[in-house]
């Protein structure tokens, strides 16, 4: 389960607890209220989760095998040794 879907089941679970966000106009018992309010988590969650499942926040960079192997052997060519622009320091004196 994703961070993202962790977040929405709990936020939705807070919007349906009863009496907190919205209270239902009909009377009836307690126990009535908590089922009511079960069935419709149950049925917005269900209805809902695999749209929110598959919800992606960025795209993780992959390669498909073929550009891999070319950027590898870059068309048979080796590749050149990597130097560095700058000298190096100095020797200290005493």
């Amino acid at each position: 389960m994703k961070l993202i879907t962790l977040v929405y089941v709990f936020c939705l679970f807070y919007v349906f607890i009863p009496g907190n966000l919205f209270k239902l106009p009909i009377k009836t018992s307690k126990l009535n209220h908590v089922l009511i309010h079960a069935l419709l988590f149950s049925a917005i969650l269900s209805i809902t989760y695999p749209y929110i499942e598959n919800i992606q926040l960025y795209e993780p960079m992959t390669a498909s095998p073929e550009e891999e192997k070319e950027d590898d052997d870059m068309n048979g060519k080796k590749m050149p040794p990597v130097t560095s622009s700058t000298p190096p320091p100095p020797p200290k004196g005493k």
